[in-house]
């Protein structure tokens, strides 16, 4: 808490201290919201409750975005769940 005795270069150095500390914070929330979760055919297929069948049909059809590193197959869950809800709309 500010008080009576507290000379303006403290009370700056505070709000600039407050200040870092709330930035920190906003960019670790932002990092954790941004971060894309890459998974398998088989865990995309448990997060929407669908078949691996179903997901590979989605992926041939071009309905989900995939990922491909060699011969495996990746997915971003966010993009694939953005791509579905899309589709839903129309």
């Amino acid at each position: 808490m500010l008080t009576k005795n507290l000379t303006l270069q403290d009370a700056t150095a505070l709000m600039l201290n407050r200040l870092d500390s709330m930035e920190e914070r906003l960019a670790s929330a932002n990092k954790a919201y941004t971060t894309p979760q890459i998974v398998s055919q088989g865990k995309l297929a448990e997060i929407l409750d669908v078949t691996v069948a179903s997901v590979i049909k989605y992926d041939h059809l071009g309905w989900i975005p995939s990922i491909r590193i060699g011969s495996a197959v990746r997915y971003d869950v966010q993009k694939c769940l953005q791509s579905l809800e899309r589709r839903k709309r129309k």
